[in-house]
């Protein structure tokens, strides 16, 4: 479905992002990973099925990214999609005062989406009809607690997305987003090491279990490809059974 397209995907050194380069380069696509772990990016790329690219970036290094942009056009690279799966999620109660911790939050989580897309829209840089899918969250639309910079950002992330929408429609870009909630990573498992009692929340909380990732590939494909044309603005959850 995806023979031959040309995606970028951030936060592809590790969990979601990493999950969907995997999945879309079995499906034809030649992905261009970013990440600050260059290293692993090139782990990876080696792994992959199809021909793919590595960039080392600091995405909360805003200025940055168009220089990203113009590496790959200097490549020859001109992008058909791209999935920003990039994000950080810190527990951070209320009380404690971390602006450090929220201003990061806010610019890996949204700050640098705006910028990768402001870039993106250019013809420079990406065909014509082309995608732009981000990883949101489904703790942007259910709360709980310590968890306000991610939450918070992620509704930003879900806010800037509709208003991108109307602005893009014009040129034929589609803007979409995901909303998953617990997705079988790395994360999770440390998440049970670290918390008694998650799996048994979990259990009780998204009774369909962890979300594999190959789940989240076939969604992010769906909206990658022709078979989308018409789908723009859309908050799409993948919840598992978690509708509380």
């Amino acid at each position: 479905m995806l023979d031959g397209k040309v995606i970028l995907v951030t936060g592809a050194s590790q969990g979601v992002g990493e999950g969907v380069a995997r999945f879309l380069s079995k499906q034809g696509a030649v992905c261009v990973l970013v990440a600050r772990n260059q290293s692993r990016l090139d782990e990876i790329s080696a792994e992959l099925p199809t021909g793919s690219y590595v960039y080392s970036c600091d995405l909360c290094e805003l200025d940055a990214i168009e220089e990203m942009f113009r590496w790959c056009r200097s490549q020859g690279i001109k992008f058909d999609g791209m999935v920003h799966a990039a994000g950080m999620g810190v527990p951070c109660p209320i009380k404690v005062k971390d602006y450090e911790l929220w201003q990061r939050s806010v610019q890996l989580n949204c700050m640098s989406f705006i910028e990768l897309v402001r870039c993106f829209s250019s013809k420079r840089y990406s065909n014509n009809s082309s995608s732009v899918v981000a990883v949101s969250s489904i703790a942007s639309v259910r709360n709980d607690k310590g968890q306000a910079p991610y939450s918070g950002t992620k509704a930003m992330l879900n806010s800037v997305i509709k208003t991108m929408t109307k602005e893009l429609n014009a040129s034929r870009i589609r803007v979409n987003g995901i909303l998953p909630a617990y997705i079988d990573t790395k994360s999770i498992e440390n998440f049970s090491e670290l918390y008694e009692g998650f799996e048994a929340t979990l259990a009780q909380e998204q009774p369909m279990g962890k979300i594999p990732l190959e789940q989240v590939g076939h969604l992010v494909e769906f909206l990658l490809s022709e078979k989308s044309l018409y789908i723009t603005g859309a908050l799409i959850p993948i919840e598992g059974g978690n509708v509380s």
